[in-house]
């Protein structure tokens, strides 16, 4: 059974990222790893962070490096920053149904 602390966070991301704060939703997510013991599921958001947060960084120099123009730049940056967000919702929603946190 999970947390009603935890998923509240995960709620509060979810209702941010309907807004569009994308960068808040993410920080409440990442905190939550700060509420987890367990050795899996810590080792389990430690590779997904590293991951995914090395993947938008490259993105997001790519978009800033790239030729298009200043309105472009800022769309594609928007959209990278709310699939971001997205795919920390969609981890935290699965671990939180597949482990006891």
């Amino acid at each position: 059974m999970v947390s009603d602390f935890i998923q509240n966070r995960v709620d509060t991301a979810h209702n941010l990222i309907d807004e569009g704060a994308y960068s808040d939703a993410v920080e409440i997510l990442k905190n939550i790893k700060h509420r987890v013991h367990e050795e899996d599921p810590r080792a389990a958001i430690e590779r997904f962070e590293n991951e995914h947060d090395k993947k938008l960084e490259d993105l997001i120099r790519s978009i800033t490096n790239n030729s298009d123009d200043p309105l472009r730049k800022q769309h594609n940056t928007i959209e990278q920053w709310k699939k971001y967000s997205c795919s920390y919702l969609n981890f935290y929603s699965d671990l939180i149904r597949s482990h006891d946190i």
